[in-house]
């Protein structure tokens, strides 16, 4: 995934990312459990590959807010909202 630091409304809507999913080859798509704090918890699998080590991956996550707890502060349609970018490097 190629990062954008300062972030693109890509679609339009008012949704603004930090990845450009148009010049990546390489998209996955995890399930995210946040708080209301806005803590996160991701579950993703790493192969036991050492040619992963030193691999650079970017990461990303979008949610709708709720109207009904007084969560409307995103300016993008249907309450979506992002989160800032996040850079990962594979240790060893």
């Amino acid at each position: 995934v190629v990062q954008d630091i300062p972030g693109t409304d890509y679609s339009g809507i008012g949704l603004e990312l930090h990845l450009n999913l148009l010049m990546t080859p390489f998209v996955v798509s995890l399930d995210v459990r946040a708080d209301a704090s806005g803590g996160a918890v991701i579950a993703a699998p790493i192969d036991n590959n050492p040619a992963m080590v030193g691999m650079n991956f970017f990461a990303q996550a979008i949610g709708v807010e709720n109207p009904a707890d007084g969560e409307t502060c995103s300016p993008a349609i249907f309450e979506l909202v992002s989160s800032i970018g996040l850079a990962l490097t594979i240790q060893p």
